[in-house]
């Protein structure tokens, strides 16, 4: 048998959607979470979260509190010639389920949530993986990413092939409103090829080319539609610090129920520039934008330049991301959008301590409705109780967090004009 490490946390918040006024105790948690690990027999972990919702006035006079406890355990072992990893998890959920528009709160509620995924591999170039997870109605803890209602089926069969190259197939099976009588179901079969995609011909391209098959019916045949998707996605190294990036992608739907067919073409091409000047280092990455779609007699066309950039130097990092996006429609009637979103973030580390300030900024100006703008900052600080992070490991996480983040009207503080 391993030896056994230990670690606790503890943890106490609130959540809260609406920035324009802090309210502590408006939604407040409370919680614990215990890790054991094990180098022979793996990782178990226990988590207990207590969340406590004051009363909304004009939905319900209740305050709503829910207990989740999930237990967790992945381990790695060998079986029958193959290389396994197991890793489950399985969630209680008792307490109250918030109200909707139609429904008032439920409480004294219990529901479960399930996960579990294995991959494996073995001595051949095969790989292999499946993940199910599913979760009941009243299964909604506040603040949770999990959808309630709801289960997930997903296979991969891989195979790498000499020379770098990687054919995954993938079959994805999503069930909602999984406990009514009418429940929706969305299966997906697709292909990916990534690797060196013309081997020694170009030096130094790779890429991805990727095709899938969507279809989506609920129990009622009210939703009943068949999508195609291609793709491929291209990456050449120019020089030591300079590469290119072109990406492709075209989908078709088609509505059953209406007949209609939506088309749309994705295009998108960049750059990135790795530079130095003395102590500082960084990267900065142009692109650009372009799709056009039609439905029906509709047609539009978005476009739009988008940048990031990141520098380091000492402790400090810095990272600013900017895009604008113009869409336009010929077919009346119109309505032109304009939309932009720009975001910073700007970090600190010494030793275990990390400070960071971010911001976002986003504005969107229809034709034909009112303009809409808003903006978002925060503070934060992280204490790192293990080893002390690598200051390009921050920048490169802040760089990833902005570049991924979509920023919207509801999401951010509105702004009014």
């Amino acid at each position: 048998s391993g030896a056994w490490s230990h670690s606790i946390n503890m943890m106490a918040g609130f959540d809260q959607g609406v920035y324009r006024q802090v309210n502590f105790d408006k939604s407040f948690f409370t919680g614990a979470s215990y890790l054991a690990e094990n180098d022979a027999y793996g990782s178990f972990i226990v988590n207990h979260i207590y969340n406590y919702k004051k009363p909304d006035g004009a939905i319900s006079s209740l305050g709503l509190q829910q207990n989740v406890t999930t237990l967790g355990a992945q381990t790695d072992l060998n079986l029958l010639g193959q290389s396994l990893s197991f890793e489950n998890e399985v969630g209680l959920f008792v307490g109250d389920v918030p109200s909707t528009i139609v429904t008032s709160p439920k409480t004294n509620q219990a529901d479960v949530g399930l996960f579990t995924r294995l991959e494996g591999h073995n001595k051949t170039p095969l790989t292999y993986s499946i993940l199910f997870e599913r979760y009941g109605t009243n299964y909604q803890p506040a603040g949770g990413s999990v959808q309630s209602n709801q289960s997930h089926l997903e296979t991969q069969l891989g195979w790498k092939f000499d020379g770098g190259l990687r054919l995954t197939g993938r079959q994805n099976r999503t069930e909602s409103s999984l406990e009514t009588a009418n429940s929706l179901v969305e299966n997906t079969y697709g292909l990916r090829l990534t690797g060196p995609l013309l081997g020694a011909l170009v030096d130094g391209l790779t890429g991805s080319v990727d095709a899938s098959s969507t279809h989506l019916k609920n129990e009622s045949v009210t939703t009943h539609s068949q999508t195609y998707t291609t793709g491929m996605s291209l990456s050449k190294t120019i020089t030591d610090d300079l590469s290119g990036r072109y990406g492709f992608r075209y989908r078709k739907i088609h509505n059953n129920i209406t007949a209609a067919i939506t088309q749309a073409h994705d295009h998108t091409l960049g750059a990135d520039y790795r530079w130095a000047l003395g102590e500082f280092s960084g990267t900065l990455s142009p692109g650009v934008i372009v799709t056009e779609s039609t439905t029906g007699t509709r047609h539009s066309l978005q476009y739009g330049p988008q940048i990031s950039a990141n520098a380091n130097v000492g402790g400090h990092s810095f990272n600013v991301n900017y895009q604008n996006n113009n869409t336009e429609e010929y077919v009346p009637p119109s309505n032109n959008i304009f939309s932009e979103t720009a975001s910073g973030r700007y970090s600190y580390t010494t030793g275990v301590h990390t400070v960071s300030l971010s911001g976002d900024y986003f504005q969107r100006s229809p034709d034909a409705a009112d303009d809409t703008q808003a903006w978002r900052v925060g503070v934060n600080y992280t204490i790192h109780f293990s080893n002390a992070p690598d200051v390009t490991d921050v920048a490169s996480e802040g760089k990833t967090i902005q570049t991924a983040m979509e920023v919207s009207a509801d999401e951010l503080l509105r702004k009014p004009e």
